[in-house]
């Protein structure tokens, strides 16, 4: 992708200057938050991943009926669709590194409340849990357009990766810790705190360094003196719609298809253990493409082509599913890996699309926020609908067909928001606002 260089507004006189981001960014300043980011995005998954295993066990202990138990899935997925656009306002009053500290301090608190011997509690923690990730799915972004404007590809490839080894390491490790150890399902899934706690306090060095103090303490200038004409207006901008339906609509068939594959697979003759291994190949191919499509990304690979390979491997997933009406191991295996490129894929271009496509923080973190409550809200229902529209036929072919079909919006939304557009701008000339001087934003960048 070509790099976009910042202009003058005279060089646009009809677009409205918009306020330049305050930079926290000197090489320890910088070096202190990748480490931060890599780690907060290892415990963004974990404590959602390494629930369900242990459900069976939750139902046996508490005698909770399925329903309930399920709620302890549903719940952080409600959160993240209901609460993400709140989260740029806090980060704005309490600043994006106390947001980020925050975000881990909440993640360990609601590992730790599930440790109480009583129902409530479980319910209760993972819900603080939920708010905690709603807070961090946003906040992370915003964080890298801040502090790597011109080279946000590598952070981004250390946050996706993060979150696929964080999330594969608990879904591999912790029934297996409980089952050798001894421990109570309670006590194994409270060792989560542990890894929360480490991100925390890996960030806090940056809250005494001065040029973070200044990029904060401008963002809460910005914050008193902002008005709703100086603030991000995406819901009227195609764009950010785009690159939110973009971001739903895959989720649909990942939360969607993903949750039912193991179940068509056993219906079709696999037996559970090996039905759960096919699921466990799509693993295979989500880390390697969470890793390196934002360094493609950043290296100059236009979007669209890897839009395209997206609606590609979802295209043949998902009509490998629907024509193999049996379950022969190796092609399902194949699609499965296909599957996890995919999603993994259309996960990491989102991110990205939010810091490149953002003329400032500001807008990073009210992109991320959006497409973050869009794309849940969307994604929330999937599981469901799909469960229905197999009741209402009898059969698996109608939700696949289904599914089958939606790879065409979501190839609208992708080249959609592929195209070398900014929001807040309806051009395509790429990013043209007026950068204001460190001294106007009261930034210093050395400490």
């Amino acid at each position: 992708m070509p790099s976009f260089t910042p202009d003058t507004a005279a060089d646009h006189p009809d677009d409205r200057p918009l306020p330049a981001t305050p930079v926290s960014r000197t090489p320890l300043a910088a070096f202190i938050l990748a480490m931060g980011i890599l780690l907060t995005a290892i415990n963004m998954r974990t404590t959602t991943i390494a629930l369900p295993p242990f459900m069976p066990t939750i139902r046996d202990d508490t005698g909770l009926s399925a329903t309930a138990t399920g709620l302890l899935t549903t719940l952080p997925v409600l959160c993240w669709a209901t609460l993400s656009l709140s989260a740029p306002r806090v980060a704005r009053r309490i600043g994006f590194d106390w947001a980020m500290i925050l975000t881990m301090i909440l993640v360990a608190a609601g590992s730790i409340l599930r440790l109480l011997p009583a129902i409530w509690p479980i319910f209760a923690g993972t819900l603080v849990i939920g708010v905690a990730l709603s807070l961090g799915n946003v906040i992370v972004p915003a964080s890298v357009k801040r502090d790597f404007p011109h080279k946000p590809g590598p952070i981004m490839s250390l946050y996706g990766l993060g979150m696929t080894i964080g999330g594969t390491l608990a879904a591999a490790v912790m029934m297996p810790i409980h089952l050798r150890t001894g421990l109570s399902w309670r006590a194994t899934l409270g060792l989560l705190a542990i890894p929360a706690i480490i991100a925390a306090v890996a960030l806090l060095p940056r809250l005494g360094m001065p040029s973070v103090r200044a990029a904060n303490a401008a963002l809460r200038r910005a914050e008193h003196a902002g008005t709703a004409a100086t603030r991000p207006h995406l819901w009227g901008d195609l764009l950010a719609w785009q690159i939110s339906l973009f971001f739903g609509l895959q989720s649909t068939i990942f939360y969607g298809l993903g949750t039912w594959t193991p179940t068509i697979l056993t219906e079709r003759g696999m037996s559970e253990s090996t039905a759960g291994l096919m699921w466990a190949f799509s693993q295979i191919g989500s880390i390697p493409a969470s890793f390196l499509v934002p360094l493609l990304i950043q290296r100059g690979v236009p979007i669209r082509r890897i839009m395209a390979g997206i609606c590609v491997c979802f295209s043949i997933m998902i009509a490998g599913m629907l024509v193999l009406t049996g379950a022969p191991t190796v092609p399902i295996a194949v699609l499965m890996v296909l599957f996890g490129v995919a999603g993994s894929s259309s996960m990491a271009c989102t991110l990205m699309l939010s810091v490149l496509r953002s003329p400032n923080t500001e807008y990073a973190a009210a992109m991320s926020g959006m497409s973050q409550a869009v794309g849940y809200a969307v994604a929330a229902s999937s599981p469901f609908l799909f469960g229905m529209l197999h009741d209402l036929s009898g059969s698996w072919t109608l939700p696949i067909v289904v599914t089958l079909v939606t790879v065409a919006p979501i190839a609208w939304a992708g080249f959609g928001a592929s195209r070398e557009r900014m929001l807040g701008h309806g051009s395509e000339r790429g990013p043209h606002l007026v950068m204001a001087s460190p001294e106007a934003t009261g930034t210093s960048r050395a400490d």
